[in-house]
């Protein structure tokens, strides 16, 4: 995958990012972003981008895509849901260590099935084990029209498809190929 990731040195939509968004729309590549709304005080990252942020750049740059990373990152994932699903210019991912009853369910509900794409912030089976558990029906989980991952990934699944002996799956993933960004089939 082609694109660029952004850590919590300053929120998204901060100024400081706006060249690297221009960059980025007019390479037509999308913009990963770790995310997370935290629920104490005071906050461990506080320049931790949330929904918030995602919002107001989406708002300003319509045409730039946008993965909101980890909607199981941490913190109120309900909270971060809100308001996503008027932008279709931003994605979210299922990976994080939160493995919440009803998140992936949820996200989906709220944002729709081809802008939740499927991802790991550490271990694969964690996330397929999630997206397993999920009450989201087979399209929502393995749409028809679209393929989740890469060719290596597809590959590590096959394997573990014969050694389960059972189709297991999956979401829509952006992959950007020569500098485009698209759900690849």
């Amino acid at each position: 995958m082609i694109g660029v990731k952004l850590y919590d040195q300053f929120t998204l939509d901060d100024k400081m990012q706006e060249p690297i968004i221009e960059c980025c729309i007019k390479l037509d590549i999308p913009i990963l972003m770790h995310a997370g709304k935290a629920c104490k005080m005071p906050l461990g990252k506080p320049l931790e981008s949330n929904s918030s942020h995602f919002i107001a750049a989406a708002r300003k740059y319509p045409e730039a895509v946008f993965i909101m990373g980890h909607i199981g990152g941490g913190g109120d994932w309900s909270w971060q849901l809100k308001g996503l699903n008027e932008y279709p210019n931003i994605f979210t991912d299922i990976s994080g260590s939160v493995h919440d009853d009803m998140l992936i369910e949820e996200t989906v509900k709220v944002m729709g099935s081809y802008w939740v794409l499927f991802g790991t912030d550490g271990s694969f089976s964690s996330s397929i084990g999630k997206l397993l558990d999920a009450d989201i029906s087979w399209d929502d989980k393995f749409p028809p029209t679209r393929a989740l991952y890469s060719r290596n990934i597809r590959l590590e699944l096959t394997s573990l498809i014969h050694r389960c002996a059972k189709r297991i799956p999956v979401l829509p993933l952006l992959i950007c190929h020569h500098g485009k960004a698209e759900v690849v089939v």
